[in-house]
């Protein structure tokens, strides 16, 4: 599963766009992480791209609870920001940390 954010700045000469990209990733030893990798990109009229830089972090209490609800996409009225990074209000499953185990045995194919 992958979730991102972007926002863009327009300026009368350019457009510097922020992205992030949230993974939620599996590793090899069963050790399950947040890979959040960022980046700019500039157009004016000329295109470039930063370079990207990424962390990881261990899942926490929030990170497995995302699972348990639906996604929310959010696009602002400008335009400017949008994202799905963030749950939505709407409950998936009957108790804390289902959500999760569900897409681990999807992911498994158990």
């Amino acid at each position: 599963m992958s979730r991102y954010w972007r926002r863009a700045d327009k300026m009368p000469s350019y457009t510097e766009t922020f992205r992030n990209s949230i993974d939620y990733l599996l590793l090899r030893d069963g050790t399950l992480v947040v890979e959040v990798v960022s980046w700019s990109e500039m157009l004016n009229p000329s295109y470039w791209e930063t370079p990207k830089e990424s962390s990881r972090h261990p899942f926490d209490d929030e990170t497995v609870q995302m699972f348990d609800f639906e996604p929310r996409y959010y696009l602002s009225r400008d335009g400017n920001v949008e994202t799905n990074r963030d749950h939505g209000p709407k409950l998936l499953v009957h108790a804390k940390g289902v959500g999760l185990s569900k897409r681990l045995k999807e992911l498994l194919g158990s």
